[in-house]
């Protein structure tokens, strides 16, 4: 299941998937109906708030944005780390998309 809300101009998209029984894909709809009846049209201060204070190191990202910076698709991974600990999975990840873009894997 895919269940999205929207946060200024932008749409987020968030998925809850667990087929092991009709409870769980029960518990998939209630998760994404609670998430857009509680998110859904969150004023984008209340959004950067939010992550300042309770992920510090969006900082560097928040006040770009906030400085009307546009922020570049293929961004150096660590320029705007979200999360310091998270630069070696960032890594991972955008080495497995590029290898997507590039075709060589499926």
């Amino acid at each position: 299941m895919i269940g999205s809300v929207s946060i200024g101009t932008k749409e987020v998209w968030i998925g809850a998937y667990n087929p092991s029984d009709d409870l769980a894909k029960m518990y998939c709809a209630f998760v994404l109906g609670k998430m857009v009846e509680l998110l859904d049209r969150t004023p984008v201060d209340e959004v950067h708030a939010w992550l300042r204070e309770h992920f510090p190191a969006t900082e560097t990202v928040l006040a770009a944005v906030e400085e009307g910076k546009k922020l570049k698709r293929d961004v150096p991974i660590g320029e705007y780390p979200v999360s310091p600990g998270a630069i070696d999975f960032e890594k991972t990840v955008a080495n497995y998309l590029q290898l997507r873009k590039r075709g060589m894997l499926p």
